[in-house]
């Protein structure tokens, strides 16, 4: 039950900083933020691959999110 706990904070961790570097790839290439900058914000090279990473972070986040919910409600079931 501890794993599923973790696993959930884990997800929540991944979506926050997946969503962040998603809006900082953007941010960068509406240019907000002068592109300049890129190296020392984000460890990508291209607004590109900041925006996929990104999303692929949030992505892998919410399926991890989802299998910490069904682990849980399995746990909650058992007892």
């Amino acid at each position: 039950m501890i794993f599923c706990h973790l696993l959930r904070m884990g997800a929540w961790l991944g979506l926050i900083l997946g969503l962040f570097q998603t809006a900082l790839g953007f941010a960068f290439a509406l240019e907000f933020i002068p592109m300049e900058l890129m190296g020392r914000y984000s460890i990508a090279s291209t607004t590109g691959e900041a925006i996929n990473r990104g999303m692929l972070v949030a992505g892998i986040a919410v399926a991890a999110g989802a299998i910490s919910e069904i682990g849980l409600a399995l746990g909650r079931a058992g007892q």
